[in-house]
């Protein structure tokens, strides 16, 4: 039997994985207010005009976000155990 749900990962697998961000403040992206502690996902990046951007999703919503702006607001350290 195949599922159509997604894959159910533990917490702890998401936080360490290279893809997953966590922002660590309330922040505004396009109009839409994300609290501190939502998990993102980074499905790619692209540079414009020689500045880098990720494409991030959460859930349904996907944005491009400036890494500049967005790096200073995120979780990047893998080896946290919290």
């Amino acid at each position: 039997m195949t599922s159509i749900f997604p894959l159910v990962k533990r917490f702890g697998d998401v936080r360490k994985s290279p893809s997953t961000v966590i922002l660590t403040e309330e922040s505004v992206i396009h109009e839409k207010c994300f609290r501190a502690g939502t998990v993102f996902f980074i499905v790619g990046w692209r540079e414009i005009n020689e500045t880098p951007y990720l494409i991030i999703t959460k859930g349904s919503w996907e944005g491009l976000v400036k890494y500049e702006d967005f790096a200073n607001k995120i979780e990047t350290d893998r080896k946290s155990t919290r």
